[in-house]
């Protein structure tokens, strides 16, 4: 074990399966202020960036912006790396458009919550 773990069996399994939170332990108020730059850098780009996937993949633009603000949390929670990026990307609304294309309209959203769910589930 890496040795900025804590000593406490039970915060050494929190810390092991919710990295966020061990990273936290030693967060500063320098690195807080370079994380808000890039949030919003990336935020410029990425709220445009994530309506247009769900505009390609055929549903409303709102649920790619749920798409990339669930995902970005979810990913920074359990993701242990500072590299890892996270959200829609082009290959992954071309692959939800040619799965609920055939799908009558009053059906697409209940599909596509079913295939979201499947999706996390096996990663």
């Amino acid at each position: 074990m890496p040795e900025t773990l804590p000593v406490n069996p039970a915060a050494r399994l929190v810390c092991k399966y919710l990295p966020a939170i061990n990273s936290l332990r030693r967060y500063s108020l320098v690195a807080a202020r370079a994380d808000l730059l890039a949030g919003l850098s990336v935020a410029a780009v990425g709220v445009p960036q994530a309506m247009a996937y769900a505009i390609a993949a055929g549903v409303p633009p709102m649920y790619g912006l749920y798409a990339s603000v669930v995902m970005t949390i979810v990913g920074a929670l359990f993701a242990s790396s500072k590299l890892l990026i996270t959200g829609p990307t082009n290959v992954i609304s071309i692959a939800v458009l040619s799965a609920l294309a055939l799908l009558p309209t009053d059906q697409k959203l209940p599909a596509l919550f079913t295939l979201t769910l499947l999706v996390g589930l096996f990663q």
